[in-house]
């Protein structure tokens, strides 16, 4: 018999707890379908902003983007930005990230 490592045996209470305290029916067919974002915005500001508005990332208020080039490089990624596949960030999701970076980043002349 295979003797597990406490933290195994912690993750397996865990995930027997939490398979008990919610019913079949409540568990998502994907993790993408938990939808943990309530707008394109809260998602930019939680994620993104993290590198754009840090120096790690390109500053997007220089630089107008429309929604689907900056689809293009969440999926596809871009020197040192990941690319988030629909696993990692769902369609819905990010068409609300790529909607508000459009409409409201972009600074134009104002700077």
């Amino acid at each position: 018999m295979t003797k597990l490592a406490p933290r195994h045996l912690l993750a397996a209470a865990a995930l027997a707890l939490s398979a008990t305290a919610v019913g079949a029916q409540d568990v998502p067919a994907r993790l993408d379908d938990i939808k943990e974002f309530a707008s394109g915005q809260e998602a930019w500001e939680k994620v993104c902003a993290r590198c754009h508005l840090s120096g790690v990332g390109p500053d997007l208020s220089l630089v107008e983007y429309d929604v689907d080039t900056l689809r293009f490089f969440v999926r596809n990624g871009q020197l040192a930005m990941p690319a988030f596949p629909e696993s990692a960030i769902d369609d819905a999701t990010l068409a609300g990230i790529a909607d508000y970076v459009a409409q409201n980043i972009y600074k134009g002349d104002a700077q």
